[in-house]
């Protein structure tokens, strides 16, 4: 049938019917609007056709032909202003004849000599767009009343089908940002997310992961064995790849790895089970909080001068050699330092605090197998020595002595002697208590600085009344 035939059977509404029930038919969701858009054409037998389509301020054309220049001829005309300043609310218009010389004056073929047009706007209201369709003939049809009537009902149909696709894009466009936000999130969460599969593959390596242990995703894979680069024993290793492949852990678990430069970390991991049945594993680096709880730890325990034990902490530990199971025997050294006042007042409490850190390093010098030393306060010590009697207690104040001789406290680059009393018990037994320890090393204590000082009173087991 050729053009000519095609356009005579557009002045008959049987034969107008007759052409939609084939193009409808292919407004179908899996088409494109390209095709259809050709599908009218080749229907219709227009020889300008296209559907363009407005969305926040965008304006797509889809056209038939392989000129370039479709968006322009459409802009030409819905910008026209006989389209802009039309008088009333309108859905279709229609141009018997001179489309040409009104929207492409001085174009050639087809657009200049284009008689019959034919434009109709479909409304998209609840994606807020408005979609075109424009037909155009290059000769007078001869009815064009009759083609107004059938582009009317292809244009209901070709709406459902813009509202159909305008849903579609719409869900696609939300999953995508969906998506990208989870991408993001994944990226840029301050926890460290991973994931690893059955083969020991990385596939999942959030941007805090390579911030924290300082590989790439890229640089993990080329390992033979990628999680031995973090953790280097097997026995460890085995536990770690059965808690993300085969037995994820339902509560935070703490894990040591090993960052790229050989440092060891504390890290808490979560593994949470994905309906593909793989494994995502969540963490958070907790090295510097345990550094810090161990910090405070420390304060709580050690005395910040002398970084002997502390008063509270030393106790502590006398109670607890009283309190053992096994009772066995120790010995109790409480020290003072011989005329601490003078050093104070003849070079200032700088000195003396000085004198205090270089006796106890001397303390700490001392060869005894196990012993805790600590400040009672002031310049008053209490020491512990596992395993001992008076006599092991007199050796260490002896080799205290020495070592305290040998090695001055220099003051003003001046060499300063320091000597100290000593009261010492030794302690068999679950025959006593705190208060009766301290009691009695006190007061050899006192014994040894009212008989002369600088010297060691020991205390027996037997001499407690």
């Amino acid at each position: 049938m050729n053009t000519a035939q095609k356009h005579n059977l557009l002045g008959d509404g049987a034969q107008v019917l007759r052409i939609l029930t084939q193009v409808i038919p292919q407004l179908l969701p899996h088409r494109s609007l390209q095709d259809i858009v050709g599908d009218i054409q080749h229907a219709l037998g227009s020889s300008v056709t296209w559907i363009a389509i407005e969305r926040d301020g965008e304006l797509q054309v889809h056209h038939t032909g392989e000129r370039e220049d479709g968006y322009a001829q459409a802009c030409q005309v819905l910008l026209h202003p006989r389209i802009i300043e039309h008088p009333y609310a309108w859905r279709i218009l229609s141009w018997s004849q001179g489309v040409g010389e009104l929207f492409y004056p001085g174009l050639d073929m087809p657009f200049g000599q284009l008689q019959t047009g034919i434009l109709c706007k479909l409304p998209l209201r609840d994606y807020a767009s408005t979609a075109w369709l424009f037909l155009a003939y290059q000769h007078t049809l001869p009815s064009i009343t009759i083609l107004k009537h059938g582009v009317t009902i292809l244009a209901d149909k070709l709406r459902d089908y813009l509202l159909e696709q305008s849903a579609r894009e719409f869900a696609f466009q939300e999953l995508q940002q969906i998506s990208e936000q989870y991408k993001i999130l994944f990226e840029r969460a301050p926890v460290l997310m991973n994931s690893f599969d059955r083969n020991g593959r990385c596939t999942l390596w959030n941007g805090e992961c390579e911030r924290v242990f300082g590989w790439t995703l890229d640089e993990i894979n080329q390992a033979q064995d990628p999680l031995a680069l973090f953790y280097p024993d097997p026995a460890i290793r085995s536990d770690v790849r059965e808690s993300v492949n085969t037995s994820p852990l339902t509560a935070m678990k703490e894990w040591h790895p090993l960052r790229r430069d050989g440092t060891m970390l504390t890290t808490l991991w979560a593994n949470i089970l994905l309906p593909d049945n793989s494994v995502l594993n969540i963490g958070l680096d907790i090295t510097a909080r345990k550094q810090a709880e161990r910090i405070l730890t420390l304060k709580a325990t050690i005395d910040d001068l002398t970084q002997c034990l502390n008063r509270a902490e030393i106790l502590k530990k006398l109670e607890s050699e009283l309190d053992a199971t096994t009772g066995d025997p120790f010995a109790v050294l409480m020290i003072d330092l011989d005329y601490f006042k003078r050093i104070n007042d003849s070079w200032g409490h700088a000195a003396g605090d000085k004198a205090l850190r270089h006796f106890c390093d001397c303390m700490r010098a001392c060869r005894f197998p196990e012993f805790y030393v600590g400040r009672l306060g002031g310049e008053e010590f209490l020491v512990i020595l596992k395993g001992a009697d008076c006599d092991d207690a007199v050796t260490f104040t002896t080799q205290l002595r020495e070592t305290l001789i040998t090695t001055p406290l220099l003051i003003n680059e001046q060499p300063v002697t320091l000597s100290f009393s000593a009261g010492a018990l030794a302690v068999k037994g679950k025959t006593l208590i705190l208060s009766q320890v301290l009691t009695e090393a006190d007061k050899a204590l006192y014994q040894a600085k009212h008989t002369g000082r600088s010297r060691t009173v020991c205390v027996r087991p037997g001499d407690i009344c």
